[in-house]
C-alpha cells in the first residue's frame, strides 16, 4: 500500500487544544517559549477547524479532546464555555466527545469545578512532590511557592468527589528521594500517578537528570515498587501499569506514529500532528514543525496528512521504529517509542533509544524482570482493582 492509499484511511482520534499559551507559573522544565502571551483561542478558530474536519469526514466515531499546553483554566470561564459549544456539531452528528484537562490546579474555584463536572472532564493535576521537591521546579511567575495553592485546588476536587490523576515530573531531587515522594503521594490519597522524566524539550534544553545513570533510574523504580509491595500498592504508577498490562501500551502507539490521528491546534490557529510541542518549534531538516494554519483555507488533510513535509517526517518515523525493532530488546514493551521523544532527545525521528525510554520503559521493565513471579501476580491483582485513569492518551 502506498502512502496515498494509506493516508486516505486516516481519521482524527485525539485533539489537543492549546486554548492559551499563557501560564501563571514558570516551571523550570517547561518547553513553551511564549508563556507570557495572554492571547486566547478565538471561537472562530475552533469552529472553523471542526467544520473543515467534518466536511472532510476526518473524525472517528469518538474524539478525545485534551485541553493542554499552557494553563487552560487561566482562560475566562465564559470563553471556555463558548469554545466547548463548538463540539455540539460533532455530538449532533453522533460523534462522542470526551474532554480532559491538564492543570496546575491553582486557579480552581467552585464555578470552574461545576464547569468541569458539567462536561465530565477527566482531570490531570501537575505536582512533583512535597514542597521542597515541587518548589525546586514549579514556582509562580513572581517566584513564590505554588505548593499550597496546588494542594488547595486538589482538595477542592476531593470535596466535590471529582476523580483525578497526578502527573509528576521526576527531577534530580525526586530521583534521589523515592521514599519521600511515595509517602507524599500516599498520604495525600493520590491513587494514580504518572512519572514523566525531566527531559530536554523545546526551550528547556538541559535536564537536571543529565548526570544520572540508567542504574540510578533502576534503583529509583525498585525502591518505589518495593515500598508499594509492602503497602498493597496504595499508589498505582502508570509506568508499572503499562508493563504489567502491555496491551494498554500497544493500543496507544498509533496515535504517536500516524500523522493526523493526533492533532494539536494552537491558540493562534497553528496545526501540528504528533504532540503540541511541535506547534512553536523548528527543526533543521523540516523547518517549522507546525504543519499548517487554520486561517489559510487549505484543507486539514492537505496540511497535516498529505503534504511532502509530513511524508518526510513519517518516513523517518518508520525508519526509527524499524531501528527500535532490530536494536532494542524492549521493543515488545513499547512498540518503538514516541516520535517526538526521539526528535527532542536525538534530534531526529530516525533514531531508536532515547533518554525518555531509558527512564520510562527500560528501568521499570528491569525492576519487574528481576521480581519474583508471585510478587508480580500480587501486583497485578492490586492494580486491577484500580485501573489506571489518565487525562488523555498522551499520558
Amino acid at each position: 500500500m502506498n502512502y496515498r492509499e494509506f493516508s486516505e484511511k486516516i481519521k482524527i482520534k485525539f485533539l489537543t487544544l492549546q486554548v492559551t499559551k499563557y501560564c501563571n507559573m514558570r516551571c523550570r522544565y517547561c518547553y513553551l517559549p511564549d508563556r507570557n502571551i495572554r492571547s486566547i483561542m478565538q471561537k472562530e478558530i475552533l469552529s472553523n477547524f471542526i467544520a473543515s474536519a467534518m466536511k472532510e469526514s476526518l473524525f472517528e466515531e469518538s474524539l478525545t479532546v485534551s485541553w493542554h499546553a499552557g494553563e487552560p483554566l487561566a482562560v475566562p470561564l465564559m470563553h471556555l464555555s463558548g469554545l466547548i459549544e463548538c463540539f455540539k456539531e460533532l455530538e449532533d452528528a453522533g460523534i462522542k466527545v470526551y474532554h480532559s484537562v491538564q492543570t496546575n490546579a491553582t486557579l480552581l474555584n467552585q464555578k470552574i469545578i461545576d464547569f468541569l463536572k458539567k462536561y465530565s472532564f477527566r482531570i490531570g493535576v501537575s505536582i512533583d512532590g512535597p514542597c521542597e521537591i515541587n518548589d525546586y521546579s514549579r514556582l509562580f511567575v513572581n517566584g513564590k511557592s505554588s505548593y499550597e495553592s496546588t494542594l488547595r485546588g486538589i482538595n477542592m476536587l476531593k470535596i466535590n468527589s471529582i476523580p483525578f490523576h497526578v502527573i509528576s515530573v521526576v527531577s534530580k531531587r525526586s530521583l534521589e528521594q523515592p521514599e519521600l515522594i511515595y509517602e507524599f503521594f500516599e498520604s495525600n490519597g493520590f491513587r494514580h500517578v504518572s512519572l514523566n522524566c525531566e527531559e530536554p524539550e523545546g526551550i528547556h534544553d538541559k535536564s537536571s537528570l543529565k548526570e544520572k545513570t540508567f542504574f540510578d533510574f533502576v534503583v529509583f523504580y525498585a525502591k518505589l515498587f518495593n515500598i508499594a509491595e509492602t503497602r498493597n500498592h496504595s499508589v498505582i504508577f502508570r509506568e508499572f501499569y503499562k508493563l504489567l498490562f502491555p496491551s494498554i501500551r500497544k493500543k496507544s502507539i498509533p496515535a504517536y506514529i500516524i500523522p493526523g490521528v493526533y492533532i494539536a491546534l494552537g491558540s493562534e490557529g497553528k496545526i501540528s500532528s504528533f504532540t503540541p510541542e511541535m506547534l512553536d518549534n523548528e527543526h533543521p531538516k523540516y523547518g517549522p514543525l507546525a504543519l499548517g494554519q487554520i486561517s489559510t483555507g487549505a484543507t486539514i488533510r492537505s496540511q497535516v496528512i498529505e503534504n511532502e513535509k509530513v511524508k518526510s517526517m513519517f518516513s523517518d518515523v518508520l525508519k526509527g521504529i524499524k531501528k527500535c525493532k532490530f536494536e532494542c530488546k524492549y521493543y515488545e514493551s513499547c512498540g518503538g517509542g514516541f516520535p517526538t521523544d526521539k526528535l527532542n532527545c536525538n534530534g531526529t525521528f530516525n533514531s531508536s533509544e532515547t533518554f525518555v525510554c531509558r527512564f520510562s520503559i527500560q528501568a521499570p521493565f528491569k525492576v519487574l524482570d528481576n521480581t519474583a513471579p508471585m510478587v508480580i501476580e500480587n501486583a497485578k491483582v492490586a492494580y486491577k482493582k484500580y485501573p489506571f485513569i489518565s487525562q488523555s492518551f498522551h499520558d
